[in-house]
Parts: C-alpha cells; structure tokens; sequence
C-alpha cells in the first residue's frame, strides 16, 4: 500500500473540475471546484440542500432521504452551477472527479496502531504493508458488530472507505519512506473507515447517473479536517479537532500527530435555531440574527433577547461536549488546543461557548481552552471563494484537501 493518501487524480496540467458533496446529518452541500496546477483551487459555485427531519437517521428512510437530497443538489450544479464554470471551445468545463465527504453519522472510522516485530533484521516493503493493512481491515468488518453514531447499522454490511497509513516509526523513530529499509521492528499508524453497503452504492448511482466520470471517491470529513489542520499546524503535534455541524458534533483526539479518536454526540449548531424559534415563536430562518448579533449590529433589546436563547443552547452543548468526551480512553490526556470548524456565523457563537469551558479530567486543571477558529482568514492564500456565494468553510477545508494530493 502506497503512503500517498490516493494516486494522483489529475494527469494534464489543464483545469480539472470536480464536483464535491458534503453529507452531514441536516444537509447536502454540493460545490463545483475548479483546480490548475500552481493555483489555488476555486469554488466555483455552492448549494446547500435540507434534508427532512423526519426522515434523516431512519434506517429504512435515511438513505432516500440522503438520495432526494443529493439529486436536487446535482440538478441545481449541472443547471445554474456549470455557468460558473470556465466555457471553452468544447462548451462548459466537464466534471472529471466526483468527492463524497461523510460525517460520522453515516460511518464509522477508526484507528490502528499495528506493531511488527522479528528477532531478525527484516526489510519493510509495499508487499509487507498491504498484508498487514489489509488483515486489519477484514478483522473490523468480520468482528465488528458497530452502528453510526445515527444509530445506522454498519456491522458486517460494512464496505471499506478509507485506509490510509498516516505514520510510520521504524525502531522507534517516525520515517516518512519506510520501503527497502532493513529494520527490527516498525510501527504503523492505520486509519480505516466504513460505510454501510447500501449507501455507498447509493452515492456510486446517483454520480454515475449524472456524471460522465469513473473517479468517484469517498471521504470522511474528520479525516479530512484532521489532515488539513494538521499540514497547517505541524507545530501542533496534539490538539481537539471539534467539528459543529448543523445535527451533531465531532470531536477528535490528535496525539503526536496522529488522529487517534473519534466521539460524536446528536447536537450542533440547529440547538441554536431551535431555541431561538421557541423563544421567538417563530420559525423564519435565524441565521441572520445571529450574524447580527456576532457582529453586535442589534439593539440592545434584540441583543439581551438573543443573549438569553444562547445561554439555553450552550447549556444544552456544553452538556454534550463535556459527555461525550468522557468517554475517549483513559490512555489519551485532553491538550490544551482547540481547532474549531463550523459555519461561518456560528463559529463566533461556539467559540464563546467554549471560552470558559475547563476541563478537569485527564491532568487539565482549571485551565481554558486555548480555541483556535478555522475560519476564513486561515483559508486565505489557500482556495478562492465565489465573490457571491456564501463562504462555505466545510466545502473549503475540502477543497484544500483535495488541492494537496492532486500536486
């Protein structure tokens, strides 16, 4: 197994377009992003999709939900998107990748850290890698009996995603080429990830229906959030990565640079809105109030008003964050940074939430959380948004994802 996340996608030196699809547990966001090698990838277009409640994290009409959702965002790309897009000779630019981010919703991921010892010298090759990795990868899906953090069965239905090397220490010391080195013992850090059968099969009709293209590949977004923030911090060797999506949030466990645990819990950012249409009894969208209010342009009536929702949603969150990252493993100490990921005019809000959090188990005592806020400043120089269309951060840290294993 090559230690390159995937081979390259793009052989040309010519604009190469791929259409990406953000699968969280409320929405499907689709984007057009244009890359040119010695540019920075361009969002060309972006569209969120809703998904309906009722029907999101159903096991028999989850997946329909999912379907219905991610067919209005492929139409609205292919219509409106592609007039974005650079027109040539041979007509508009065509799609040449599709890229499906999941959140752990709809999979499961782990990692392995898969230790190789002789009492003879032995030399590390591919051939040696692949058999290892892909002994573990049958170990999960046959002894594996785990759910989404939807309650989605995956179990033995489960089909590979993602199996990624992320490091490797030979005798003790991280190497970035392992191959054709004669060692004792070597250690590899292994990330997998599954998605049930049905719905990566779902996602595969829906592109080829709609996409004249073989590369489809699948992702986890907190692979991908881990990945970015990791190459943009190298000096962070450990840190929380907290993603706040609209249904629920993620928390992962960096140590020594490596992704080592995932815990999800069933709020986001919606909190926020639902408590704003009890208060309000009203249920217009509330986006707008909150920038707003983030960007301190209410009256003081408005603000003491909104100032009161978001002391009962941050109750509600906090007593989530504080749940459900009891429950990492005795073995991981908590660090001290933060990298937040959520949209854009909730970041504001959930990095207030957090400015006094402390947290006591695992050797942090009485001290804040430093938050760092992956917002639009830190993906300046990196991806170009559409001057007017929304900043979509989920779409961006994507983008730069992809950018960085395409060159």
């Amino acid at each position: 197994m090559s230690l390159s996340f995937f081979s390259s996608l793009f052989k040309k030196d010519r604009q190469k377009v791929s259409a990406i699809f953000n699968i969280d547990g409320g929405s499907v966001e689709g984007a057009l992003v244009a890359f040119s090698k010695g540019t920075t990838p361009r969002i060309a277009y972006s569209v969120k999709i809703p998904m309906r409640s009722e029907d999101r994290f159903n096991s028999d009409k989850g997946f329909p939900a999912v379907k219905s959702a991610l067919d209005k965002a492929v139409n609205i790309l292919m219509t409106e998107g592609v007039k974005h897009l650079n027109f040539t000779k041979f007509g508009y630019s065509r799609i040449d990748n599709v890229d499906f981010f999941l959140s752990s919703l709809w999979c499961v991921s782990q990692t392995k850290i898969i230790n190789i010892e002789k009492n003879d010298p032995f030399y590390v090759t591919e051939s040696l890698i692949n058999e290892v990795t892909d002994k573990e990868e049958h170990l999960f899906i046959d002894s594996e009996n785990v759910d989404t953090s939807s309650g989605i069965k995956v179990g033995k239905d489960a089909v590979s995603m993602e199996k990624k090397v992320i490091q490797v220490a030979m005798n003790g010391y991280h190497v970035s080429d392992p191959y054709k080195k004669k060692v004792k013992n070597i250690s590899l850090y292994l990330f997998l990830s599954f998605v049930p059968k049905k719905l990566k099969e779902l996602l595969f009709s829906v592109s080829n229906s709609h996409f004249n293209t073989q590369n489809v590949n699948f992702h986890s977004f907190s692979f991908c959030a881990f990945n970015v923030v990791r190459n943009l911090f190298s000096d962070y060797k450990g840190f929380i990565l907290l993603e706040v999506g609209n249904e629920a949030s993620e928390v992962s466990i960096v140590k020594d640079g490596v992704i080592m645990e995932t815990i999800s819990f069933p709020v986001g950012a919606s909190c926020v809105a639902e408590f704003m249409q009890e208060d309000t009894k009203s249920s217009h969208d509330h986006r707008s109030t909150v920038r707003s209010f983030s960007s301190d342009h209410l009256d003081e009536k408005h603000k003491e008003e909104v100032k009161k929702t978001l002391s009962k949603s941050k109750s509600k969150w906090l007593e989530s964050f504080r749940a459900a990252s009891s429950h990492f493993s005795s073995e991981f100490s908590i660090p001290h940074g933060i990298f937040l990921l959520a949209e854009a005019e909730m970041l504001p809000i959930f990095s207030d939430f957090l400015k006094n959090e402390k947290f006591k188990r695992f050797g942090v005592l009485d001290e804040s959380f430093l938050v760092n806020r992956v917002d639009e400043k830190l993906f300046s120089g990196l991806v170009r948004f559409n001057e007017k269309g929304s900043k979509d951060l989920f779409i961006a840290t994507e983008s730069v994802f992809l950018n960085s294993h395409i060159h």
